[in-house]
């Protein structure tokens, strides 16, 4: 079966029954997590639910992939168990989990000592007024209980303090800043709260079995190695660490006649962990600059104090590179406005941070402005892509480039908002995208992915010297998806 690239608006586990099986080369995928992000309703399931739902599209993807393809999909940091044994249970072997670090990620974390004060007031209250107290007089005997001893260095105001005009995700320039307890109780329990700050996403590496050696699977079916030299960190100059042609650092051998093997410029080995811009820049903070050891036998240079006789030390030159510690990762740098890029011409939808900001939406802006004037919709933002987990191109590219062979085409059974499409249009691969949203299948990722075929919009994007010139499967044509 010859793909053309397409966008299919449908349930994923129902359309992938119409491809024909052994049919796609790769699988790249960012599925629901399970854990009712946002109040996302497509990402609510219960624990086994979630392993039952993980085999179910698992299965259909093993169906369709060839031997020996490979099946990249993210999860959550709670989830990924679940995840990860339903598609062991739909036949696939688990080879290993790239760690995505970014440094952005916020925790939803209660603050336990604010809990305790909340609770005992409201005892306090109720035993006063003999009822339960309305929201009202409850915030108003809350704000003062709780003295305002400074500001919080993680808060800004939601409008601007110059002109004091709102921003268009905020209603209100004040701040709560910090407060101290009001309880005995509250005090013993300060600093105490009930998440760590997110700061990865797992990526389960699975591979359908092959059909006989890697060398067998990959004659005849093209798919079932790994693209090391294509995802190598930092090319471009010589560096160690997977950087050298010879398979093996110390070879001994009794003649001096051994010809010279030349350093390269491949760069290193790829990690099984990928940062984000921030992540990379958080930890080179933290390691400062550092310079790899050298060897003290250069290049070539005859070691006579070997036990067994002279040998020629081959492929240790090059060492002594310095910087932080991020080079040795590979760095998925967004490009700022990616999320909105080719879709200037549609109208801005509100995109609600959280799900009670977003139900408030649902049940009418105005009216939850009046009722909520000191909070309004300060998690709201107006966007033309309303996607809530947009993953950055360049992640999706050096993922899809790791897996996928030349001439390839990529399965994405949870397109979203197109990103993988996208990735695919950069680095020339042919794509299968499905998505059951019609709004995202039929409108933004559609518009996503002809944005991004066109060379003059990957400046931004450069992480290889190839990418200036790409090896083009196909003539896109946007009319094809209307």
């Amino acid at each position: 079966m010859i793909f053309m690239s397409e966008i299919i608006c449908g349930d994923c586990i129902e359309q992938m029954k119409e491809l024909d099986a052994c049919s796609v080369d790769s699988v790249v995928s960012d599925p629901p997590y399970g854990l009712s992000f946002m109040g996302r309703s497509w990402d609510d399931f219960e624990p086994k639910e979630y392993q039952k739902f993980s085999e179910e599209w698992g299965e259909e993807t093993f169906r369709v992939l060839k031997p020996g393809g490979y099946l990249l999909a993210f999860s959550g940091t709670r989830t990924y168990h679940r995840m990860v044994v339903g598609l062991e249970d739909a036949g696939f072997v688990i080879k290993d989990q790239i760690d995505w670090l970014y440094g952005t990620g916020f925790p939803k974390s209660t603050n336990i000592s604010k809990q305790i004060d909340k609770k005992l007031l409201k005892e306090k209250l109720e035993k006063k007024l003999g009822h339960k107290p309305t929201k009202v007089q409850f915030k108003q005997a809350l704000n003062c209980e709780r003295e305002k001893i400074g500001e919080n260095p993680n808060e800004r105001p939601n409008c601007n303090p110059e002109d004091n005009t709102i921003y268009e995700y905020g209603s209100t320039g004040e701040t709560k800043g910090i407060t101290a307890n009001s309880t005995s109780e509250a005090e013993r329990w300060e600093g105490w709260g009930t998440a760590l700050k997110p700061a990865h996403e797992p990526i389960v590496v699975a591979q359908k079995p092959r059909d006989g050696t890697y060398a067998e699977n990959v004659l005849e079916f093209g798919v079932g190695g790994l693209n090391i030299d294509a995802c190598r960190i930092n090319p471009g100059s010589y560096v160690p660490g997977g950087g050298n042609e010879t398979s093996s650092n110390n070879i001994s051998f009794s003649s001096d006649e051994r010809p010279k093997v030349e350093s390269h410029n491949k760069g290193r080995f790829p990690a099984n962990v990928v940062l984000d811009e921030k992540a990379a820049m958080l930890l080179d903070e933290q390691s400062g600059v550092r310079k790899s050891g050298k060897p003290k036998l250069e290049r070539n240079e005859i070691d006579d104090k070997n036990l067994y006789g002279n040998s020629r030390i081959s492929g240790l030159g090059g060492y002594g590179d310095s910087g932080g510690a991020s080079r040795f990762f590979y760095s998925a740098k967004a490009r700022k406005g990616e999320r909105n890029a080719g879709l200037e011409d549609l109208e801005d939808v509100n995109m609600g941070q959280s799900g009670g900001a977003r139900q408030k939406l649902k049940e009418g802006k105005d009216e939850y402005q009046q009722e909520n004037p000191s909070v309004g919709l300060n998690k709201i933002k107006k966007v033309k892509n309303d996607i809530a987990t947009l993953k950055p191109i360049n992640l999706m590219r050096w993922l899809v480039r790791l897996v996928t062979p030349s001439n390839g085409t990529v399965l994405d059974p949870f397109a979203g908002s197109g990103t993988t499409g996208c990735a695919c249009e950069v680095e020339g691969f042919d794509y299968i995208l499905i998505e059951k949203r019609e709004r995202f299948a039929d409108v933004i990722a559609p518009r996503r992915c002809e944005y991004w075929s066109k060379e003059e919009n990957w400046s931004d994007l450069k992480d290889h010297e190839e990418l200036e010139d790409p090896v083009k499967k196909k003539v896109y044509k946007l009319e094809a998806f209307e």
